[in-house]
């Protein structure tokens, strides 16, 4: 199965491309994001038994992600759908996260299960 991303982006400069997938390498401003995108895709596709392939265009990128099929039929390999093994809540969780909509996400999940979020 191939998986094509392509984005309209200022592009990967020429220098840069060789280190796209290493953890923590990024073209960004310091302080904006830490890179980890791509290694981590890179890393999940490869534990999957597949790779991954970069072309650099004028104006951004496009990524061709190779997967494997599967041996069995999707519904027949998953569990059967139980209640949620989780705590019950009420302890006090504290969430550190940079992207306040993440974190957000992360704060509203958590109330919903009876936390109490700093």
């Amino acid at each position: 199965m191939r998986l094509t991303v392509s984005d309209t982006g200022p592009g990967i400069p020429a220098a840069d491309r060789h280190h796209i997938f290493e953890p923590f390498f990024t073209t960004k401003e310091v302080g904006e994001r830490t890179g980890l995108g791509l290694a981590t895709v890179d890393g999940i596709v490869k534990q999957s038994g597949g790779s991954i392939e970069f072309a650099p265009e004028t104006s951004g990128a496009t990524f061709r992600i190779y997967l494997p099929r599967a041996a069995a039929e999707l519904s027949a390999a998953a569990p059967p759908a139980t209640e949620s093994t989780l705590p019950p809540g009420g302890e006090r969780v504290l969430v550190v996260e940079d992207d306040p909509a993440v974190g957000g996400l992360v704060n509203e999940a958590l109330l919903g299960l009876g936390y109490s979020v700093t």
